[in-house]
């Protein structure tokens, strides 16, 4: 049974033992036939392959013709004559070789050195900085202005860099940064931005924040304000590569400009000049000098920050260390990383909400590069968020970023970039308060609160300067704004104070004839203009340059007119307007009005109409194109001209004025009317006029004309009454005191003269001595002192002499 189970593969799979393949005696004469079977034809093939075969069927064929020197050989014999020939050739040839190897190969493409422009420089000048090329040289030429030649010699270094190799690729960047940076400084600008561009696309991160250090400087000096801000924040990102290098104000240099580019953007969105007095502002300073190194320093300077952003490069990093001190718990390194994936995870890290004031996908997206060790959190997001070229705003319900270049609402958007720059300076002041520049800090948040209408606190700013910065040089100019703040605020004593301040303070100012003529104006302003007009003088006599005598020419006109001398006045206008060659400056037009009034006043009416004309050719506001109206028509109603002035006025546009300006026309009408003998159609207007007037000053105004078309219709009662009235009416001042006057005469015209006498006395006991009407009170009092046969007194009147003791009755 077992043997019919048995398996017929199990002996085939046991292989003989060795022992017995090899066991007994080895046969050394082994022939074909004992290994192979077959008829004899094969054994006789096997027996002719197993003989050496000593010669190559040629040689067979050759031995059987008897010739050795076959076709062959002589082939192979001329092949080797022919290469040895063009070695001999290439050896003795004349050494011309090497010329034409390096035109080949400067006609490359592909060499990179060949891509940045060549200099042109005169051949003997070329020729002569050959043997001395080196970097040394080339930064020697560039800090001593000679950017052509130094051009020139970067360029001649970049031709010893060998394409593909990391270091002399980024060394080949840093020279197209140093180039372009020479290009700039001679104007060739369209080369300079392609060579930019390269340094900005270097593999190595130092050549991009060093091209990023530059632009930012050029691109303020073409007050590109946010593009310089950006390229002064992404330095900042990458400043941690020049902490060995650079000395330690780098960062605060850049810092600065970042805060001055900002303030200097919000300065000409609120039309406000953007050049700033002083000094040590960023367009006054020189970037940082590029540090002397050799060859193998500058080559691990370029390299260095690789490894630093090594764990940014997939994935931007955010970590807070909570055991470092205070403001300075976060680092982040990221490199080309978009900005939103980086806010997004800076906002989980934070614990924030991140709100995006509508930003396109496209600017979300911007990549940013940060090695930033060690800052505060709101640091962290102002660095990142600068350099996308965005704002990160800090509010209570979280973070919000804010693109400065775009905005829906122009007031919303002055304030936000206003907060934020206001801010960035608060830090600069914290980050550096030994910082020589701090004062221009405060006088730049001073400007920043201006225009805010934070006036108070633009006052501190300017304040502390004063106190804190005696001696700087913006602290005249300090003074000088505060002392306009409160000439704005109606404080004209303070103003007074501040500009005696920096009179007596800063004698050598260059403001001191601005901060003069601003002291006189303020002095004008108080009411004291004997006082106001020694200084304008004083300032148009000292003639320190053309725009100062001009101001105060206006302003010693001014003074002239305020005091009542027209002919002072008459002549301080002619010189204003002399000095006055622009025609766009308004203050001419005005200057040809206050003439007329003095010519008018010096009753040279032809004069008058000739100046009056004149100020209707300048852009006149509608208060002075009624004024100039109506003193023309004053000037035409002297000479008797009455159609030509009643054509003027018809031609206003009655629906344009105001209530007053609407009053004092047809107070000129009626004028006119009463000289041509129609008083009572101009009792008719000023009676229709009456019923729609509610200002008590206007009502008492038109009384008075209406008083005087009735006394030249012959009706003094009524004129007695209409002046009694409107005197109820009128406040002290120049139209109370003419009404008075009318109503003296007029009782005294009624024969009521102790009436009279003793409304001139309470006229006179009220009245300044100053003033032309007290003058024509006397002249009254004498007339009717005549009429009450009191001679004497009469006299004493008519010489300015009066009994002051009589009683005083209502004020006129």
């Amino acid at each position: 049974m077992a043997t019919e189970n048995e398996n017929p593969f199990d002996k085939a799979s046991q292989a003989p033992a060795d022992s017995d393949l090899f066991a007994g005696d080895i046969r050394p004469d082994v022939t074909a036939r004992d290994l192979f079977s077959g008829d004899d034809n094969l054994f006789k093939v096997l027996e002719g392959s197993n003989r050496p075969r000593l010669l190559t069927q040629a040689a067979i064929t050759a031995s059987r013709t008897g010739q050795w020197f076959t076709l062959t050989h002589i082939i192979l014999t001329l092949n080797i004559l022919a290469i040895s020939g063009i070695l001999i050739y290439f050896l003795i040839r004349p050494n011309l070789a090497p010329v034409t190897i390096i035109q080949q190969a400067s006609e490359q493409p592909t060499r990179q050195a060949n891509a940045l422009p060549e200099p042109t420089l005169p051949a003997a000048e070329a020729q002569s900085l050959e043997p001395s090329i080196s970097w040394k040289l080339a930064n020697q030429l560039y800090q001593s202005g000679k950017y052509d030649r130094a051009a020139f010699v970067y360029r001649r270094l970049s031709d010893n860099l060998v394409p593909g190799i990391p270091a002399d690729e980024w060394l080949r960047d840093l020279l197209a940064l140093r180039i372009a940076e020479c290009l700039i400084q001679t104007d060739d600008s369209g080369n300079a931005g392609r060579l930019f561009t390269q340094a900005l696309q270097s593999r190595s991160i130092v050549v991009r924040a060093l091209a990023h250090y530059s632009l930012a400087f050029i691109e303020f000096r073409n007050e590109r304000y946010l593009t310089a801000r950006q390229h002064a924040y992404q330095t900042l990102a990458l400043g941690r590569l020049f902490e060995e290098v650079f000395s330690p104000k780098f960062e605060s240099d850049c810092y600065f400009l970042q805060a001055e580019a900002m303030t200097r953007e919000i300065l000409l969105l609120n039309n406000r000049p953007t050049d700033l007095p002083g000094s040590l502002w960023t367009d006054q300073i020189l970037p940082e000098e590029f540090p002397s190194l050799d060859q193998t320093q500058l080559k691990a300077f370029l390299q260095n920050g690789q490894s630093l952003l090594a764990d940014g490069i997939l994935n931007p990093q955010i970590r807070r260390h909570s055991d470092s001190p205070v403001g300075s718990q976060w680092y982040s390194e990221a490199l080309e990383a978009p900005f939103v994936e980086w806010v997004n995870r800076f906002a989980t890290e934070a614990r924030l909400n991140v709100g995006w004031a509508s930003q396109t996908e496209q600017v979300r997206s911007r990549p940013i590069c940060l090695l930033v060790p060690g800052t505060s959190e709101q640091g962290l997001a102002e660095i990142a968020a600068g350099s996308a070229g965005l704002i990160a705003e800090y509010a209570a319900e979280g973070l919000t970023i804010r693109n400065p270049s775009t905005y829906d609402n122009l007031n919303d958007h002055r304030q936000t970039l206003t907060r934020e720059t206001l801010f960035v300076w608060r830090r600069f002041l914290l980050r550096n308060p030994g910082d020589h520049r701090c004062p221009n800090a405060h006088y730049a948040m001073g400007l920043l609160q201006e225009t805010l209408g934070e006036s108070v606190a633009a006052l501190g700013e300017y304040k502390l300067m004063a106190s804190q910065y005696a001696f700087n040089p913006l602290t005249p100019y300090a003074l000088l704004n505060s002392s306009r703040i409160k000439t704005g605020l109606q404080d004209y004593t303070g103003a007074r104070n501040d500009l005696t301040e920096l009179i007596v303070q800063y004698p050598e100012c260059k403001l001191i004839d601005q901060a003069s003529l601003e002291l006189a104006h303020a002095t004008a302003r108080t009411g004291r203009y004997n006082e106001a007009l020694m200084m304008f003088r004083k300032v148009y006599n000292l003639d320190l340059n053309k725009e100062s005598r001009r101001d105060a020419a206006y302003g010693a006109a001014d003074c002239y007119e305020r005091l009542n001398q027209p002919a002072e006045a008459k002549k301080w206008f002619i010189q204003a307007i002399r000095l006055t060659p622009d025609l766009s400056d308004h203050r001419i037009y005005t200057a040809y009005l206050n003439l007329g009034k003095a010519l008018i006043a010096l009753k040279d009416y032809d004069q008058a109409a000739v100046a009056l004309r004149q100020a209707f050719q300048g852009p006149l506001t509608t208060e002075e194109f009624v004024e100039t109206v109506l003193q023309l028509t004053e000037a035409q109603t002297r000479q008797e001209r009455f159609v030509p002035a009643l054509n003027l006025l018809e031609n206003i546009p009655d629906e344009k004025l105001t209530q007053d300006q609407s009053c004092r026309v047809l107070i000129a009408r009626t004028t006119i009317l009463r000289e041509i003998d129609l008083s009572d159609t101009a009792l008719s207007l000023l009676h229709r006029k009456l019923e729609f007037v509610n200002d008590p000053q206007l009502r008492g105004r038109l009384t008075v004309e209406i008083a005087k078309c009735n006394i030249e219709l012959g009706e003094l009662a009524r004129a007695q009454k209409n002046l009694s009235d409107a005197l109820v009416s009128l406040t002290p001042g120049f139209h109370a005191r003419q009404a008075s006057l009318l109503l003296i005469d007029t009782t005294q015209q009624l024969g009521q003269y102790d009436q009279a006498k003793l409304l001139c006395l309470q006229f006179l006991n009220q009245t300044s001595g100053d003033l032309p009407e007290y003058k024509q009170g006397l002249s009254l009092l004498g007339q009717i002192y005549t009429h009450l046969k009191e001679h004497d007194k009469a006299a004493l009147a008519f010489v300015g002499v009066y009994d002051k003791s009589s009683p005083i009755g209502a004020g006129s």
